[in-house]
């Protein structure tokens, strides 16, 4: 068994991380409800740091189900490759401010 396949199975098996995940994804979601009703500067700079860290979370998981998967290709066309993916999309409101409805791709971290 590789190496990577050995931290994908202590990633998934550990409740703690598992538990980390979860609450990191409601995190999330309340920041995401947070940033349509806040428009203040001084949050900005909060905002795009928690950005960056809901993103490299995301980002994780995605890799380590993707190293888990037996079947890779079946993989990138599952609902679980999808909901995973649109929440790591949700970066690219750093990159287009004005479209603020991106970030709600995180909701998809629920199912």
């Amino acid at each position: 068994m590789g190496f990577l396949r050995r931290i994908a199975r202590i990633y998934f098996r550990n409740l703690g991380i598992q538990c980390a995940l979860a609450l990191i994804t409601v995190a999330s979601i309340v920041v995401a409800i947070i940033e349509t009703y806040i428009d203040a500067e001084s949050f900005h700079e909060v905002s795009l740091v928690l950005e960056i860290s809901f993103f490299s979370v995301f980002l994780v998981d995605l890799i380590m189900d993707f190293i888990r998967a037996p079947y890779k290709f079946d993989h990138l066309f599952s609902l679980t490759f999808f909901f995973d993916l649109t929440a790591c999309v949700s970066i690219l409101v750093l990159v287009f401010p004005a479209d603020t409805w991106l970030i709600f791709f995180r909701f998809f971290r629920v199912f």
